[in-house]
């Protein structure tokens, strides 16, 4: 049988715990109950429990402490903090140490206690069947929590046909919308990926943002506390003590509480998005899901924002059409190696994407299609390697939450690509081809010609023109077409200039003569490429 070891220096919480829980049924064998952690571990020593239940705040030794020793002992014990409000903040600290989970003695039923001990018992099962370790221990819920989860599942997914039943229910988690109105906030965790590294699953970095969240609140009744994901909760906020319609004052007060302590103690940030007040059901609930769908306006707010949802609009303006006007000043950018200019000219493209409040899918989508056709146009000059393959940037794009994430990934991109082109200036026998491809890529909207370049580099043409076919395998006149073509290509997608107009703006007079060059490089004439997917 597994063995449980009871720790508290409050006794009639050590005879409850003895008398109410069935240890027998559970086949799990009561070791020992001890008033003080010292005692604890010295039995700890002698025989190891598989579970610990302890109190934090007792003499001799603290349940911090013996937490820490016991896990040293055996690693795999599984421990229940039981604990008062006054001792949250060494909580924390436990909850840092992987505990299975927190109980308030205030509020703690050995339904509960049980509900945990079958939980813990099945994971055991399932441990020994599979013959396999688990990565880690999940936290369970208390039963509580489970049927908080449950209860706000059914309300937000599932249709209501009795509303009074509804208000039955809600009534066992303190919330009496039949006598006053209800205001929702939604609550999500900033950085999630960095935050989520703190812990050691998502389980406990939820877990310990609940437990902070509800110290700040437990004074405040009626207020009631939801998760909604491993990212998200939710705050019910009652219509009592001075809230009143559009005074968001008392709300914006405790959630600015709660961003302090999570801060302090978890250095964790949460970004809150205020609901409307409402005194029945059905606009509660859409309410909820109003915010719930509301990521467009959160991607544009820093973190930790505490701010009132409203409509948004999307900027009737196509993104796309700015798209070439933005590659090429990023390619210049990197060509000329201007770091001083990359965090300006970041700031200035979301900027303006802001005040337009363009859908932020669009937005990383513009982005990420331009971090790439950069890798391309430098890939091709054969100067550019990126850390950054196209799978990695999908995933890192997916992953972006708002536009503050978004800016340092560019940043990052730029800086990167400047460090690694000024690098070749320090390498002679490619400085030449380097910067040969950069004047073209400087003047695509003219005519250039080799005589031209080798000019520019002080190189006799003849020996220029072997030096960039040996380096590069290829002519350098075709290298110009190949990139006026490309640009060409990129014009035809993204804008919507006349065929005329684009050669006009390659440098070419001739258009029959660029008609011929682009159908020789893509295989159909310029009008033909533009029209080639309208048909499907």
């Amino acid at each position: 049988m597994l063995k449980v070891m009871l720790v508290d220096d409050d006794i009639p919480v050590l005879q409850f715990l003895q008398q109410t829980i069935p240890w027998d049924r559970l086949q799990l064998q009561l070791a020992g109950l001890f008033e003080n952690g010292l005692k604890a571990y010295e039995h700890v020593k002698q025989e190891p429990p598989d579970l610990l239940i302890t109190d934090i705040g007792m003499p001799l030794m603290d349940g911090i402490e013996l937490i820490r020793l016991t896990k040293e002992i055996n690693p795999d014990v599984m421990v229940i903090i039981l604990s008062c409000h006054d001792d949250f903040k060494l909580a924390q600290q436990a909850i840092k140490l992987n505990v299975h989970d927190y109980l308030l003695k205030e509020t703690i039923e050995s339904e509960t206690v049980v509900h945990l001990l079958e939980d813990w018992l099945q994971q055991q099962a399932n441990k020994e069947a599979s013959q396999m370790p688990l990565e880690a221990p999940l936290l369970p819920h208390s039963h509580k929590q489970i049927m908080k989860e449950q209860f706000i599942r059914s309300t937000l997914y599932n249709p209501v046909w009795d509303e009074a039943e509804w208000l039955g229910k809600a009534r066992q988690f303190s919330i009496q919308l039949q006598q006053r109105p209800y205001m929702p906030v939604l609550g999500y965790v900033d950085e999630y990926r960095t935050a989520r590294s703190k812990f050691i699953s998502e389980e406990s970095c939820i877990f310990a943002v609940e437990n902070v969240v509800e110290e700040i609140l437990e004074p405040q009744e009626g207020t009631v506390l939801f998760r909604l994901s491993m990212q998200e909760i939710l705050l019910l906020f009652d219509s009592s003590n001075s809230l009143k319609v559009n005074d968001f004052d008392v709300v914006r007060r405790s959630l600015k509480q709660i961003q302090f302590a999570l801060n302090k103690y978890l250095k964790i940030h949460l970004s809150f998005v205020l609901g409307d007040l409402n005194a029945s059901f059905k606009p509660l609930k859409d309410n909820i899901l109003t915010l719930m769908k509301s990521k467009e306006q959160r991607f544009y707010k820093e973190y930790g924002s505490i701010y009132k949802h409203r409509p948004f609009p999307y900027a009737a303006d196509d993104l796309y059409l700015h798209y070439t006007a933005a590659v090429e000043q990023f390619q210049k950018i990197v060509l000329e190696r201007k770091t001083e200019a990359i965090e300006a000219e970041v700031d200035h493209w979301l900027e303006w994407i802001r005040q337009n409040h363009y859908n932020p899918e669009v937005v990383k989508e513009w982005f990420l299609k331009m971090i790439l056709s950069l890798q391309i146009k430098f890939k091709s000059m054969q100067h550019f390697r990126t850390l950054y393959s196209q799978e990695v940037l999908h995933r890192i794009f997916l992953d972006i939450e708002n536009i503050y994430a978004l800016r340092a990934v560019i940043i990052d991109f730029l800086q990167e690509a400047i460090a690694f082109t000024s690098q070749l200036y320090g390498q002679p026998n490619r400085l030449e081809i380097w910067e040969a491809q950069r004047f073209v890529a400087m003047n695509l909207h003219r005519k250039v010609t080799l005589e031209e370049v080798a000019k520019h580099l002080h190189l006799n043409p003849s020996y220029f023109s072997r030096l960039y076919k040996k380096e590069t395998g290829e002519n350098f006149i075709e290298y110009v077409i190949r990139s006026k073509m490309e640009k060409a290509q990129e014009l035809l997608d993204q804008s919507t200039r006349s065929i005329d107009n684009i050669a006009d703006s390659l440098g070419y007079d001739n258009k029959s003569y660029f008609n011929k060059l682009f159908k020789n490089f893509s295989g159909m004439p310029p009008n033909d490429y533009r029209m080639r997917f309208q048909s499907h």
